[in-house]
């Protein structure tokens, strides 16, 4: 589950997301449509912690990440929040030799050992 209340996000003066409110139930499917320029990649790079936030919070599985909280609490929560989530970026810093499939698991191959992604690399589905 996913849900942002009032997360606002500013770069300088320019206010980029304003008091944004979504709620995405488990395995829902969402598609973030718009124009060049309108937020959709600002709005996931909140929702990974790789922005801070400037205003609201997020919530993801539970973990909320509050931007009144101090930056110490928000970056641990960021770190909970990476834990149970990936994020893969559109034609950037992907393995060349690997499926997009093997790009996807290589958090969990690396970084959490899971068996399940193993044996998928075994029978060459990475």
């Amino acid at each position: 589950m996913i849900t942002t209340t009032g997360l606002t996000k500013r770069f300088q003066k320019n206010e980029v997301l304003t008091n944004i409110d979504l709620h995405v139930d488990a395995k829902d499917i969402v598609v973030l449509l718009g124009p060049s320029g309108s937020g959709k990649s600002t709005l996931l790079r909140c929702l990974n912690g790789l922005e801070e936030l400037s205003g609201g919070q997020i919530e993801v599985n539970g973990v909320v990440v509050n931007s009144a909280d101090p930056l110490r609490v928000q970056r641990a929560r960021v770190l909970e929040i990476r834990r149970q989530t990936g994020m893969v970026f559109q034609q950037f810093n992907l393995y060349p030799h690997k499926t997009v499939l093997g790009n996807v698991m290589e958090g969990l191959v690396t970084v959490k050992k899971s068996s399940v992604t193993k044996r998928l690399n075994a029978v060459g589905f990475c």
